[in-house]
């Protein structure tokens, strides 16, 4: 007579990407369907300033939607990250911890900046635009990290030789914020002159020198990866 062998089968864990790009999906999903008007306008900041124009004068509307955008910033900004680091062998992309390393990195970071653009404005005198300026660069933000959650998706699955695409998806990254940084620029330019010179000071010590910094380090990466 056959004996009978049981084995013992355990569920695998539950995949933390997968339960990742759900969760960004869904925030995406309710920002659009509780604000539908708003996010409209939102998805054509890189074509039209009607948003721009609409909640300019009151950026603080609607605090819901710009929580769930920022939530999709920060870990969209985060994977795409962990993924870079991967490819370059430093990390790797399947550690749930590395990321989440990385996205208190991104929390601490964008809180810090914010934090000390505020008192650099509040002491030259430039709340205000300070304020109209972080709204905007952020928007653009917003809009890039909604695009990251399919690439992100795709990049994760496919075992594929991703250089050129990553180098690609840089040079688009680098092109909208361009855009977008020169866009928001344009409108602080009509004050007084004192203004401006404060203005540019604060752009060349906490938002161009982080680029050329990760810029730097990027570069760095690539020549120890090549060689």
């Amino acid at each position: 007579m056959n004996e009978l062998h049981l084995t013992e089968r355990i569920a695998p864990y539950t995949d933390w990407a997968s339960l990742l790009f759900l969760l960004l999906v869904i925030t995406v999903t309710l920002s659009k369907a509780l604000f539908r008007n708003k996010f409209n306008e939102f998805s054509k900041v890189l074509i039209s300033n009607k948003y721009f124009n609409k909640y300019t004068e009151n950026p603080k509307i609607n605090v819901w939607f710009d929580s769930f955008l920022m939530v999709n910033q920060l870990a969209s900004y985060s994977f795409f990250i962990l993924l870079l680091l991967d490819h370059f062998s430093i990390s790797n992309k399947h550690n749930f911890y590395q990321f989440f390393i990385i996205l208190i990195y991104m929390i601490g970071l964008k809180i810090g900046l914010f934090v000390t653009g505020h008192a650099i404005s509040f002491i030259f005198e430039l709340t205000q635009k300070f304020t109209l300026f972080h709204f905007q660069k952020n928007s653009y933000k917003n809009l890039i990290s909604i695009y990251l959650i399919p690439i992100n998706l795709i990049l994760y699955y496919n075992d594929i030789s991703i250089s050129t695409l990553i180098y690609l998806l840089l040079s688009l990254f680098l092109i909208v914020n361009g855009i977008g940084f020169l866009k928001s620029v344009k409108g602080q330019l009509q004050t007084r002159l004192s203004s401006i010179f404060y203005f540019f000071l604060y752009l060349c010590t906490l938002e161009i020198a982080p680029y050329i910094i990760v810029c730097y380090w990027f570069i760095k990466l690539n020549n120890n990866y090549s060689l």
